[in-house]
């Protein structure tokens, strides 16, 4: 193999590694005002400082619930999921939807 092709291969597998961690959308906390609310948390903590989420999504063959927080136009929405009323992930998604206002976020 030549050097610009090892080069470009290897540039290459950078920017794609770069893109899966970049875009795993993985976090282990959300902040609502001043409250942080964590993995291991049960879902009245989330509540109590969250509030009720945007919407919420119930996977009934598993028993648990993904929680969405849309967090205005000019941040990325939260998906908590929760499983026997604690939660076991914190993800970022997309951009979210409503404008930039957002009271207890």
């Amino acid at each position: 193999m030549n050097t610009k092709l090892s080069a470009l291969v290897l540039a290459v597998l950078f920017v794609v590694a770069t893109l899966v961690v970049t875009s795993s959308g993985r976090a282990d906390s959300l902040r609502c005002g001043t409250k942080l609310v964590e993995v291991g948390d049960n879902t009245g903590t989330l509540m109590a400082s969250c509030g009720p989420p945007s919407y919420r999504v119930v996977a009934h063959y598993a028993g648990g619930e993904s929680w969405y927080y849309d967090r205005g136009s000019v941040q990325f929405m939260k998906k908590v999921v929760t499983l026997g009323g604690k939660i076991i992930a914190i993800e970022d998604g997309a951009y979210g939807v409503t404008g930039p206002e957002s009271p207890r976020l």
